[in-house]
């Protein structure tokens, strides 16, 4: 007859015990649940890796100004946090291509006037016109 309100005690006691001992409160709604990438993050990662496919001035260049005032807009709380690895990834990617981009053409200038001057100087020498 009583086996009922002894199940119901037990029952009571545990989920008293349970909610009295574990100190854990569960959060209302996960933090920034429902953020997701801004559009002007997405676009700064695919002109990054465009720049390395098909546009590499331009879309070096998109990437890194996007990349680079999306990365400010995040710090200054204007736009969701879930877009910073985005624009981080299309600026860094961007910052990349140029740099590569401008010591390519270093090298590339170094070695062909290296190379004229070379030629230059060797036929200078062998003609008897070497400078004194």
């Amino acid at each position: 007859m009583f086996n009922w309100l002894l199940t119901l005690a037990q029952i009571v006691a545990r989920i008293i015990h349970l909610h009295v001992n574990t100190g854990f409160e569960p959060p209302s709604s996960p933090p920034n649940a429902d953020d997701k990438p801004s559009t002007e993050a997405i676009i700064a990662l695919i002109a990054g890796i465009s720049s390395w496919i098909m546009f590499p001035v331009i879309g070096a260049m998109i990437g890194m100004i996007l990349g680079w005032s999306e990365l400010k807009k995040i710090k200054t709380g204007e736009k969701p946090a879930a877009g910073k690895l985005f624009a981080q990834a299309g600026f860094y990617l961007s910052l990349a291509n140029i740099a590569f981009g401008v010591l390519g053409t270093c090298g590339f200038l170094a070695l062909y006037f290296g190379l004229f001057a070379i030629i230059f100087g060797a036929a200078a020498v062998s003609e008897g016109a070497a400078p004194q």
